[in-house]
């Protein structure tokens, strides 16, 4: 497996070197866009509210009994 640099360019992936790979060979891509650094706010992810406060604990207490009904068993 090799991750490797490319550009979307009219309609087509061109790497950013040339591919150790004879024309016609088949290969498998997943492609991953780039994270767009806009979309994360680290001071508002840093930031938490009392309402998320309260679902998060809220959440761990129902897992927690949960956790607690299965070991009874």
């Amino acid at each position: 497996m090799r991750t490797l640099q490319v550009r979307y360019e009219d309609g087509k992936l061109v790497p950013a070197r040339p591919l150790p790979y004879r024309s016609g060979d088949l290969v498998r891509i997943v492609i991953l866009p780039r994270s767009d650094p806009a979309r994360w706010d680290l001071a508002r992810l840093a930031s938490s509210s009392s309402e998320d406060e309260d679902l998060a604990a809220t959440g761990l207490d129902e897992w927690a009994v949960a956790l607690e009904s299965e070991d009874r068993k």
